[in-house]
């Protein structure tokens, strides 16, 4: 493929929006960190009606941008899809209270474990106030009804060192945030194994990173 396709440069490599395909700096394919939850078919979705799961995705990645928007102070309400209203007005009490300062969003790099890469895309990186001290942070938010185990392993790839708390903020459709603070370095450790045991599976053929 010619460099010019491999998308958008980021950190310690490419993006391609369209593809939601990570490349490193010399072209080869990076899985993301769904994806290697994918290939070890750690989430499977193949029972949820397809219509209900696009509309979730649509949900989800509308809460998402609200909340991104949100943080910079540059979401315009009046705009704001009406349904992802309370999810959205939920998020901003909840980083209110934990007295959040933004320091990136929607932030996408390709991180290294043992020599082993893996695309991430981080919801939010920042600090808050953490019993009357200034703790760097990365929140992950999610509005999925139920947790999942990948929910905390996920965060593990994304946490830039481990002396930063790892919050998950799940919201439902009504508003309200329930916390899941993570072991960073457990989740790190464990997604280690997971991306170990992907890559072997890719290198002996039995999963192939499709575009």
């Amino acid at each position: 493929m010619p460099r010019e396709d491999w998308g958008e440069p980021i950190e310690g490599g490419f993006y391609r929006d369209d593809r939601h395909e990570y490349r490193d700096e010399q072209g080869s394919r990076i899985p993301s960190a769904t994806q290697v939850f994918a290939l070890l078919n750690c989430s499977d979705f193949s029972m949820v009606d397809p219509e209900d799961l696009a509309w979730k995705r649509t949900y989800g990645d509308a809460v998402h941008k609200g909340s991104e928007l949100l943080v910079w102070d540059k979401l315009d309400w009046d705009s704001c899809p009406e349904e992802i209203i309370p999810a959205v007005t939920g998020i901003e009490q909840f980083f209110k209270g934990l007295d959040y300062q933004p320091e990136a969003t929607e932030e996408k790099k390709i991180v290294s474990f043992c020599g082993m890469k893996v695309g991430t895309t981080l919801d939010h990186r920042g600090s808050i106030l953490y019993h009357g001290v200034r703790r760097g942070v990365v929140v992950d938010v999610k509005t999925g009804s139920k947790s999942s185990p990948t929910w905390a392993w996920q965060l593990g790839a994304y946490v830039p060192a481990v002396s930063f708390l790892a919050l998950i903020a799940q919201v439902d459709k009504q508003g309200k945030v329930t916390p899941h603070w993570i072991n960073a370095l457990k989740a790190q450790r464990e997604f280690q194994i997971l991306l170990a045991a992907c890559n072997l599976k890719l290198n002996a053929g039995l999963a192939s990173l499709t575009s």
